[in-house]
């Protein structure tokens, strides 16, 4: 599946995510099926950073040939989600 900004599912992690459950609480809101609770929709923002984090330990475990510390993985999410 493509977003809007083009990305594939897979590629996105957790924005893809985001992303689609904006757009879904936004038709919500327009009148399409019951509104969400805060609570819900915590728990999916919750569910789309601890995919995105297994997403990047994973890449950076394929990269370096070895699991990556703390550190790595932060630095890695800031290089790429700083123009965000």
């Amino acid at each position: 599946m493509i977003n809007l900004n083009g990305m594939e599912e897979q590629d996105g992690g957790a924005l893809w995510k985001l992303a689609r459950t904006m757009a879904s609480a936004s038709s919500e809101e327009s009148g399409e099926g019951a509104p969400k609770t805060e609570d819900a929709e915590d728990h999916e923002l919750e569910d789309a950073a601890r995919d995105e984090r297994e997403y990047v330990r994973q890449r950076l475990s394929e990269e370096l040939g070895r699991e990556p510390t703390q550190s790595e993985l932060d630095e890695w999410l800031r290089q790429h989600t700083e123009g965000y």
